[in-house]
């Protein structure tokens, strides 16, 4: 059909024009395949690239409990959905075990750590954990003990902290609810930035039609120079530039 409608638009006489019709017709097939490809190449980079930072986040949400050796632990590391909903897992699981049987102190420090590192040495920057080992304490101590240091009993020791953990399964659910929004939009700007190529992608295929125009322009002033020379028309002879020197 293509080659058709050049041919009727063109209305080639002899072999020679009819060539360089068909050439016209097979440089538009070229530069059809050029959008297909170039249209390919952006589904790719859309659906299946996954940028180097997602790869870090994953990679860091896989680890799990290795990371209880970070500064801060989990928590501070809580930058993607996946990572701040394990933190949220793991609190509800805390609260839910102090609850049933109260503090179980070797237990539940290893939660902690993995979510906050190690205790804090820095009054202002106090944690979760650092409430849950001063209440804790409080707990272990005789009733003589804390009434001589007016000391809350074991049952307000254990509602404290569950009223700190449930502050903070608060907080990190808003958190959560932020980066879902900031997801949101990135997914939004990825696909507008997806809507390009990336290098060398792009440049593969913008030198490929850079070539595709070249041939085409050449080809349609060989067919139009022909055609003039047929009808009789004055043609200027080709200019020929020597950028050799």
């Amino acid at each position: 059909m293509l080659w058709q409608g050049l041919a009727g638009w063109y209305k080639p006489a002899g072999r020679l024009e009819e060539i360089l019709v068909e050439k016209l017709a097979m440089n538009f097939w070229r530069y059809r395949r050029l959008l297909c490809a170039e249209a390919a190449e952006i589904e790719e980079q859309r659906r299946f690239q996954i940028s180097s930072g997602e790869r870090q986040w994953e990679s860091i949400v896989n680890q799990g409990p290795a990371l209880v050796g970070f500064s801060g632990g989990l928590i501070a590391q809580a930058k993607n959905p996946e990572l701040t909903e394990k933190c949220i897992n793991l609190l509800s699981k805390l609260s839910d075990g102090i609850v049933m049987r109260g503090f179980n102190y070797e237990s539940d420090l290893q939660t902690l750590r993995t979510l906050y590192g190690r205790e804090s040495k820095e009054p202002l920057r106090e944690t979760l954990m650092d409430h849950y080992v001063l209440f804790g304490k409080a707990a272990a101590l005789s009733e003589e003990e804390r009434k001589a240091k007016d000391l809350p009993s074991p049952e307000e020791c254990k509602q404290m902290v569950l009223e700190d953990v449930g502050r903070e399964i608060r907080r990190l659910k808003r958190h959560l609810k932020y980066l879902s929004t900031l997801a949101d939009e990135q997914r939004e700007l990825g696909k507008l930035r997806a809507s390009v190529p990336e290098s060398p992608a792009q440049e593969r295929l913008q030198r490929y039609e850079a070539s595709l125009e070249r041939a085409f322009d050449r080809t349609l002033n060989q067919l139009e120079r022909l055609q003039r020379m047929r009808l009789g028309h004055n043609v200027a002879p080709p200019l020929k530039i020597d950028v050799s020197a």
